[in-house]
């Protein structure tokens, strides 16, 4: 059995949650235990370029850290950034700094028998602590201590003058002006005292009906793309099928029909996503139109969600918070699933099959 060097490696048979993004058009993973928050492209305060990778340094909640261009440390050439991009905030060893990425893509878990070690002629083996072996492809896992530790010589671009090249003189100042107000928004500090860190909440925050909402992540194992899905009968209207998820069945929750939201139609809408949540041993997936990011919130700014929330939803959100300007509506996953397993024993008298055997209930896991 291989032993742990660091936080971003694998100890065989441990199951690990990984985010993936996308740089230079290949999809890599980052690992969960070494990530603080994903957040939008903000303006970054260029430096002087003496020695190391940093691009410049943000004002992250009342911490200036360093930013780093995630091309640029794999070596690849880098590119005009673009408002879309994204900053995932890495935290090895209370060490905190920014990797720029093209585009965040999903949150899953993956057994550690599915992870092997890179040989020696993988590509950027040198930055790669493992590769797994997913349903459909295979993602190369990134070592962050590697890849942000090392030393970069030579002149890096500046972001002001990349941001600038292209599109015309209005777009420019539209994405300067985007970027200036989300770097306010993010050095707003979080007002905590050292005893009260653990209040901090990393939510999974998705869309619904052009709506933001959030889950704890607590209770999500993973976000997957949607596989093909199996009518249940006699079901509730907010059961939309059942999938296989690495061989595992579940039920399909569509969240926007048990909110009482406009439901977007599946086959039309290419960022919907599945949430597999595990509430009491039970897993449930939930079906979202589209996947915003991971992050952290304090507990302390989740208020109730006053005017939002229809009546039928009451139980259902435990509160709100405001995430970049936009107010956030937090499902509570433990009500949901309480809301399913009352709906599905109200419904068990007329839920028999033909043949007389009794329909599967809420023991979905």
């Amino acid at each position: 059995m291989s032993d742990r060097r660091s936080d971003g490696e694998q100890v065989l048979g441990e199951t690990r949650e990984i985010l993936s993004c996308q740089v230079a058009g290949t999809e890599f993973g980052l690992p969960m235990t070494q990530l603080r928050e994903v957040v939008d492209l903000v303006e970054i305060v260029r430096v002087q370029q003496g020695s190391g990778l940093a691009e410049g340094i943000i004002n992250y909640r009342g911490s200036v850290i360093p930013v780093v261009d995630a091309r640029k440390a794999l070596g690849l050439a880098p590119v005009p950034y673009c408002v879309d991009a994204h900053i995932v905030i890495t935290d090895i060893g209370g060490e905190k700094t920014g990797l720029i990425v093209d585009q965040v893509l999903d949150v899953f878990a993956v057994a550690g028998d599915a992870i092997e070690r890179p040989g020696s002629r993988v590509p950027l083996r040198q930055f790669v602590s493992g590769i797994a072996k997913l349903d459909d492809r295979l993602l190369m896992i990134l070592d962050l201590e590697r890849l942000l530790g090392q030393q970069a010589a030579g002149e890096l671009p500046d972001l002001v003058r990349a941001t600038e090249e292209g599109g015309t003189e209005s777009d420019r100042d539209d994405d300067r002006t985007t970027l200036r107000q989300r770097a306010v928004e993010l050095s707003k500090p979080v007002e905590l005292a050292r005893d009260q860190l653990g209040d901090m909440v990393t939510m999974v925050c998705f869309t619904l009906s052009q709506g933001a909402y959030a889950i704890r992540a607590d209770f999500t194992r993973e976000i997957v793309l949607p596989p093909p899905m199996t009518p249940i009968p006699c079901t509730p209207d907010s059961i939309v099928g059942a999938v296989n998820i690495r061989g595992v069945i579940m039920p399909v929750l569509g969240l926007a029909t048990m909110l009482g939201l406009q439901r977007t139609a599946q086959a039309a809408n290419p960022n919907a996503r599945i949430l597999v949540g595990e509430v009491k041993g039970a897993l449930l997936g939930m079906l979202v139109d589209g996947v915003l990011g991971v992050f952290e919130v304090s507990s302390q700014d989740i208020v109730p969600a006053l005017g939002a929330i229809e009546m039928q939803t009451v139980g259902l959100i435990e509160g709100e918070f405001d995430y970049q300007g936009r107010p956030t509506c937090v499902v509570d996953a433990p009500a949901v699933l309480g809301e399913i397993e009352a709906l599905d024993a109200a419904a068990a008298g007329i839920g028999n099959g033909p043949t007389g055997s009794p329909r599967q209930g809420a023991s979905y896991g």
